[in-house]
């Protein structure tokens, strides 16, 4: 494949043959992770191909915003873990982030959140952002930054595909554009005003987004929307052929507000008028279908999410269409990924049991993220998932209220079909500094990559119509050994090399918090990953002790609460401490 490489290391010379630059490149980040601390590298030979050709990180910046600097950081780690996809979400209800010239509202207005209750100078506060203008959360690549972050992610071999979901989840759009309808309509210019209005004003529509929003969906009746819509992707075009780095993909997200339009008087018209639309549920499927055919006129891969291509009819799309699949496993998602997949769309696993790190590590309320999903997602969990067999995580995993399921396949996988890859998600709602984003994403982000460029022989392989359960035994014992031998070996690596790369790429990242229990009065305690530091202390009554190293099980006298904590060797701060109480057990 394109990625391919060899290595061939003599005590003479190094040899790193590649069909493409990105295999070459892939082969020097090989390189460079074999070099030992003295400066050795081993002899040998190797030859190395990825998994998927999509390996994806999504970062949204449109919640909270993640500063230019951050992105560079995050496309310099993507880059070692030889990902090479940046999915970056860059509008959205809450934010819109991306200067376009000629329509300076959507970052003047839609970029910031602050207190106006006009919404014409700001879009208002939500998500903590507070009342002021001036905060981090607000903020906006303009043209250069953005052509920036382009040249930094192609000379690390990333593609970036931009996202600007529409038809919902458009807010910040919507008043941005209502915004500049204001002023033009002021100073006397009503054409101008309309020229890229996103509502109609006559649409006396009542409705609700699942964020209880009621005024975030563009209207696909009325030719301003196309027209915005153009103009967006034309001014993306040109800052990609600025950068020198063609547009490869555009995600237009595809998602849409039930109701929004049961009383547009225009899509009430389309309805009645246009051959192409029966009915007003039809008219999502028909803006995707418009949309998607002029994203790959302009010879660029259009890229939606799952829910929203159900909507269109698969004869009036794009064949080259991407598609990002994100419901859960327990609701039997698998036979939508298989009907996307026999399709021949380019299929992107993106689905929340294990892809989604807005989601919490454990089920704590002292982890940050929203568990509407999974209830927690720590980095084995990343770890364990099989993305080429969905249904036989109803024998590892339990649903999101802790039961167990099975699995039912209504369509099976066709002979020689698969997915193209994977996605890591972080939605930013609840995650609004760089710490946080590093914390949320590493160690997961390593697992993902482990699982995105290599498959496991403990992985259990895809039987078309196989039934899975909890009490299936498909991922047997033997299976579960190799896994965990693997787990061993991977999380010795994290400690070893990975933590001190990330401490010196100044890259935030989360230490697990020990286990521990205590039994007949002595305890025990274990790390996720060996080779960190246990420490512990006891608190009896106000009195706090000092922190100890736990090196074996330690008697604890009754009533003693005892604080456990995991430490990296070298590292100023521990992991999040956890407490357990002392006694007869």
């Amino acid at each position: 494949s394109d990625e391919t490489y060899s290595i061939n290391i003599t005590s003479s010379k190094i040899d790193i043959k590649a069909k493409t630059n990105s295999g070459l490149f892939y082969g020097l980040q090989t390189l460079a992770q074999l070099i030992d601390d003295d400066h050795s590298l081993p002899a040998g030979k190797l030859s190395d191909a990825p998994r998927y050709t999509f390996r994806g990180v999504q970062l949204d910046v449109s919640r909270n915003f993640h500063s230019k600097a951050f992105m560079l950081q995050l496309l310099d780690q993507m880059a070692l873990l030889k990902l090479n996809k940046f999915h970056l979400h860059l509008a959205d209800d809450e934010g819109w982030r991306l200067e376009i010239p000629g329509l300076p509202e959507l970052t003047t207005v839609g970029a910031y959140r602050c207190y106006d209750p006009s919404e014409k100078n700001c879009l208002s506060p939500q998500l903590a952002s507070g009342p002021d203008k001036e905060t981090h959360v607000n903020g906006y690549l303009s043209v250069d930054d953005y052509i920036e972050v382009l040249k930094y992610a192609a000379a690390r071999h990333i593609d970036v595909i931009p996202a600007l979901d529409m038809p919902g989840h458009s807010r910040a759009a919507v008043k941005a554009m209502e915004a500049r309808h204001s002023f033009y309509m002021a100073e006397g210019l009503p054409q101008k005003a309309n020229e890229y209005m996103l509502t109609e004003l006559q649409d006396k529509s009542v409705y609700r987004s699942i964020q209880h929003y009621t005024d975030n969906t563009l209207n696909p009746c009325i030719p301003s929307t196309y027209r915005f819509v153009d103009k967006v992707l034309s001014e993306i075009i040109t800052m990609h052929q600025r950068a020198g780095v063609p547009l490869k993909r555009y995600h237009i997200g595809a998602d849409e507000t039930a109701g929004a339009w049961r009383d547009s008087p225009a899509c009430n018209l389309s309805v009645k008028d246009n051959k192409d639309i029966h009915d007003m549920k039809e008219l999502t499927g028909y803006f995707i279908e418009q949309i998607s055919q002029k994203v790959s006129a302009k010879g660029v891969i259009p890229a939606v999410w799952g829910d929203g291509l159900d909507h269109a009819n698969k004869d009036k799309i794009p064949n080259n269409m991407q598609v990002n699949v994100w419901g859960l496993l327990p609701d039997q998602i698998h036979n939508q990924v298989h009907n996307f997949t026999n399709l021949d769309f380019d299929t992107v696993l993106s689905v929340p049991d294990a892809l989604y790190f807005d989601f919490p590590y454990q089920a704590d309320p002292q982890e940050q993220g929203n568990p509407w999903g999974a209830r927690s997602i720590d980095t084995f969990k990343v770890f364990q998932f099989m993305p080429d067999n969905l249904p036989a995580h109803a024998e590892i995993w339990p649903d999101l209220m802790g039961n167990k399921y099975s699995t039912t396949e209504k369509v099976t996988l066709n002979k020689g079909h698969r997915v193209t890859g994977i996605q890591a998600q972080l939605w930013s709602e609840t995650t609004r500094s760089a710490e946080a984003a590093g914390y949320v994403y590493f160690p997961r982000l390593i697992a993902f990559s482990e699982r995105a460029w290599h498959q496991a022989e403990w992985e259990v392989p895809y039987a078309v119509g196989q039934a899975y359960s909890s009490t299936s035994q498909h991922f047997n014992s033997q299976r579960k050994q190799q896994q965990l031998q693997d787990w061993a070996q991977f999380s010795r690596v994290l400690v070893d090399k990975v933590f001190p790369h990330l401490i010196k790429s100044d890259m935030f990242f989360r230490l697990p918090t020990p286990g521990a229990k205590i039994e007949k009065n002595i305890l025990y305690a274990n790390s996720m990953y060996e080779g960190l530091d246990i420490e512990y202390r006891l608190l009896i009554g106000k009195e706090i002790g000092e922190w100890r190293t736990y090196k074996s099980p330690v008697p604890i006298a009754e009533n003693n609460r005892i604080e456990l904590r995991n430490r990296l060797k070298g590292l100023a701060r521990a992991g999040r401490i956890v407490v357990i109480d002392g006694g007869a057990k």
